[in-house]
């Protein structure tokens, strides 16, 4: 049961994976969108195209420095796979889109980003009995792909008196 305890403490983190932002890049291809527009829909001069660009810049690079800013503070995600199975910074330098870092997170994690809505269930129980002095602790979440199997295993393999299982329940 205390090694249960010290996986539900060191599965919680603040859901966020501090990726690397290009803010210029960001800025350039929002000035080049907004400029882009032909037929008479640009209703902003250029001028306004590359102050709209620069404020969007500057939103992205606030929130990310505030999402940052929570990493080692913030436990609010029950279970954060970046705490877990945490991405190598030189991937993350890349940038989430990368094709080396989306390649990363297929193998390592088998989806392309965090899992959504992540909760504690209070309700997972064990689907039967279990022996004295054993636990049970669920976990609810959404991903967009199939599941993070290819993380469990390693979580697995990292916590090597727990089992885990994984019940995948497709929505439609």
């Amino acid at each position: 049961m205390a090694e249960l305890e010290a996986f539900a403490a060191a599965a919680r983190g603040p859901g966020i994976i501090p990726w690397e932002i290009n803010g210029a890049a960001i800025e350039e291809d929002i000035f080049i969108r907004a400029v882009s527009q032909t037929g008479g829909q640009r209703s902003l001069s250029v001028a306004g195209c590359r102050i709209l660009a620069r404020q969007f810049r500057e939103r992205i690079e606030t929130r990310e420095a505030r999402a940052r800013d929570r990493i080692g503070v913030s436990r609010a995600c029950p279970f954060d796979l970046q705490v877990l199975v945490p991405i190598p910074p030189a991937i993350l330098a890349l940038g989430h889109d990368h094709p080396t870092a989306l390649a990363w997170l297929s193998r390592h994690w088998g989806i392309s980003d965090l899992p959504r809505q992540v909760i504690l269930r209070p309700d997972a129980g064990p689907g039967r009995r279990q022996k004295a002095g054993h636990g049970v602790l669920g976990y609810g979440f959404f991903t967009a792909e199939i599941s993070p199997r290819p993380a469990l295993t390693k979580i697995a393999e990292a916590w090597p008196g727990l089992k885990f299982h994984l019940l995948p329940i497709a929505t439609d």
